[in-house]
């Protein structure tokens, strides 16, 4: 009887994940599309980009595999490189990435010291460099 419960447990960790993947891949398609667009329209971006947020802090204690990962922080990074040349969506492109450093590590990031949290550091420090020249 244990066993089963065991395995019914498992199975509903699999199936979370899973749903976590798909929205991230949503996300990242939504991403890519509002980016492409022209003109850009920067408030949907701003909402696109605050639901990411909303979901992020939603979600952190989930687990997303590598490759769900790796959607997460391009989409973001898609964000930050369209924030760039769109200061209407700066603040909300940097809140997100703020919120990206502040999650726990291994769940929907990978370690500290990985790909993820390197780029979002430098994103930072992007954002603190366009606010000094801007001063």
């Amino acid at each position: 009887k244990g066993e089963h419960t065991c395995i019914a447990g498992l199975a509903a960790q699999h199936k979370t994940d899973m749903g976590s993947v798909e929205r991230v891949s949503k996300y990242l398609l939504d991403a890519h599309a509002l980016v492409a667009a022209r003109p850009r329209k920067p408030e949907k971006i701003k909402s696109e980009v605050s639901k990411l947020a909303t979901w992020l802090r939603k979600h952190q204690d989930e687990s997303l595999p590598d490759g769900g990962k790796g959607q997460l922080l391009e989409c973001i990074q898609l964000y930050h490189k369209t924030a760039l040349s769109k200061p209407e969506i700066k603040d909300a492109v940097y809140t997100l990435v703020d919120d990206l450093l502040k999650l726990p590590e291994g769940k929907l990031v990978l370690q500290r010291q990985s790909h993820t949290h390197r780029s979002a550091h430098r994103y930072t420090r992007t954002r603190v460099c366009v606010r000094k020249k801007n001063a």
